[in-house]
């Protein structure tokens, strides 16, 4: 994002907003070295450099958001999701996918779900990403027969699965010891054209040898 800002004057000056708003004490050098390259925010305008209200792109946007919400700052990242309304900059799948993991990754979970709701109400339909985060989440939140539910809707609206949604729910199902269930879904994979990976296999033989120590 850094050297991102190098070349984007409108980014580096949004990346400078977020960072003091957030509390974040970036290295001092760190903004003198990009507008060094770029002249001084406050200097006189000239072509390189956005008119005045200038709305960020939806690429800014999305960087942003997605370093807010890997950093774990969900409130400023849904603070500029809010800014792209109310300055006619829609967001996106990426925007929303972003969003939805980020707020998973901190157990967030009805955020997350009320957030999905949203992003269908504004016209965004759910890829396959998507689907495959809200399962992911649910089932790391204990809640199999919510993922289950949408793994199942995915399937009836025509979106393929793929490796790893097929994965995370394998793992799911074997994490609460359904394994007759989770071949099934491996074999079931297999007929779709669907090749399992290493952490699918993986996944099933852990639970496989659990199961037979169990016995």
């Amino acid at each position: 994002m850094i050297d991102a800002s190098k070349e984007n004057p409108h980014l580096a000056q949004k990346l400078h907003d977020v960072l003091l708003e957030s509390g974040v004490i970036a290295p001092p050098n760190l903004f003198s070295e990009i507008y060094n390259e770029l002249g001084s925010p406050t200097e006189e305008k000239d072509e390189h450099k956005p008119e005045s209200g200038q709305v960020p792109d939806m690429f800014t946007y999305n960087t942003l958001i997605d370093g807010l919400g890997k950093s774990g700052r969900i409130s400023c990242a849904s603070k500029l999701l809010v800014e792209m309304h109310n300055k006619g900059q829609p967001a996106d799948i990426i925007t929303y996918n972003s969003l939805l993991d980020a707020m998973f990754n901190i157990k967030q979970h009805d955020k997350a779900l009320m957030l999905f709701i949203q992003m269908k109400e504004s016209g965004i339909d759910p890829n396959i990403c998507t689907y495959s985060i809200l399962i992911d989440g649910l089932c790391k939140s204990g809640r199999l027969m919510d993922a289950k539910e949408i793994f199942q809707d995915l399937c009836i609206k025509n979106h393929r699965p793929n490796v790893r949604t097929y994965t995370i729910m394998i793992n799911g199902l074997c994490k609460e010891g359904l394994f007759e269930e989770a071949l099934s879904l491996l074999l079931e994979m297999e007929d779709n054209d669907c090749l399992s990976n290493a952490v699918t296999i993986e996944t099933v033989i852990h639970t496989l040898f659990e199961k037979i120590r169990m016995t």
